[in-house]
């Protein structure tokens, strides 16, 4: 029993240690789209590159427009990995069809 809690335990460092990296990487990501300006031009959408391409997409959303998320297991923590890779297998789309994304909504474009 204390080898499988000492593999389970070891397991959930590597987890957290790899998460740390590419969450460090992200940041590294923004501090250089901070630094280069870019703020002043469009908002953050986690890349190095591609922005211009991103706001064009933002700025042609419309009030009803469905978009779609799908998370990056390694950037969660182990428990939400794993509630995620559960909910991927069970919870699949219409018909039992497995579906490229994980959390779907409608757009409301609110003028401020």
């Amino acid at each position: 029993a204390g080898g499988a809690a000492a593999g389970i335990g070891g397991g959930a460092a590597w987890w957290e240690w790899r998460r740390r990296e590419l969450l460090a990487r992200y940041a590294a990501a923004f501090e250089r789209y901070r630094d280069s300006g870019g703020e002043t031009r469009y908002p953050f959408y986690g890349r190095d590159s591609g922005y211009e391409i991103d706001y064009m997409v933002e700025l042609g959303l419309e009030t009803g427009d469905r978009v779609v998320a799908a998370y990056l297991p390694a950037a969660l923590p182990l428990p939400h990995a794993a509630a995620l890779a559960v909910c991927r297998r069970l919870g699949g789309g219409e018909g039992g069809a497995a579906r490229s994304f994980d959390e779907e909504g409608e757009v409301e474009v609110r003028c401020s």
